[in-house]
């Protein structure tokens, strides 16, 4: 069921599935039910063109900003520090940020820090 709506996932979601040390055998299950279902094998060929695509290269990124960087800044760890963190590797993934002042800036609007 994590792949019904593939075509529709933002980067950051698809990524994640990727990036899974799962993902290569829940990737073959999808292939195997979808055969034996509906031959229906969509999603299957987009998840693997996006595979492709990463050419061998991380499905994440490193973070550029971590929890202990954010308790530097006086922030106290809990569901909003793991909010934070998400929407950051979110816009590293997307490309929309590159560097740790990115992202504090960021951080700053949303008045996180």
């Amino acid at each position: 069921m994590k792949f019904a709506h593939v075509h529709l996932m933002r980067a950051p979601k698809w990524r994640r599935l990727i990036a899974s040390s799962t993902f290569p055998l829940e990737l073959e299950l999808h292939r195997v039910d979808c055969i034996s279902s509906h031959a229906m094998l969509e999603n299957f060929t987009l998840l693997l063109d996006r595979l492709i695509a990463l050419a061998g290269a991380r499905a994440l990124p490193v973070p550029i900003v971590k929890g202990g960087d954010l308790i530097a800044l006086g922030m106290k760890p809990g569901p909003a520090m793991g909010k934070a963190l998400k929407i950051i590797a979110d816009m590293q993934i997307e490309g929309s940020i590159a560097s740790r002042d990115d992202a504090f800036e960021i951080l700053r609007q949303k008045h996180f820090i």
